[in-house]
């Protein structure tokens, strides 16, 4: 057994924290998708490289340090409507009659509603 099927059915099986999880990894062996678990409970459907998951806080550095990245090589402006980086067909909501901006979404306060 692999440290992380190890570490895997620890969490998973015994602490019950979580019911699945998919890691990819990236490194000079190459590109590797490692998986363990199922969807959901009460599921026999296994997790893999395809799997959905809601992604959480977990992000909100990755993003805010990219985003930084691309502020700091002029590509964006926080003050940029996000209408300008989304498809046409898509209506964008407003706050008080103006536009959410990359810093309203990067600093929380566009007011989009959370996640049900």
């Amino acid at each position: 057994m692999t440290k992380f099927a190890a570490f895997s059915s620890n969490e998973l099986t015994l602490q019950r924290r979580s019911v699945g999880i998919v890691v990819g990894l990236v490194d000079d062996k190459g590109v590797r998708i490692i998986s363990y678990g199922k969807a959901k409970q009460n599921t026999d459907q296994v997790v893999n490289a395809d799997s959905v998951f809601e992604i959480g806080s977990v992000t909100k550095v990755f993003t805010a340090t990219l985003l930084s990245d691309m502020v700091e090589r002029g590509e964006v402006s926080l003050n940029d409507p996000i209408s300008i980086y989304l498809s046409t067909s898509l209506k964008t909501p407003t706050r008080n009659g103006k536009e959410i901006t990359l810093l309203d979404l990067s600093t929380q306060t566009s007011g989009l509603p959370e996640l049900a």
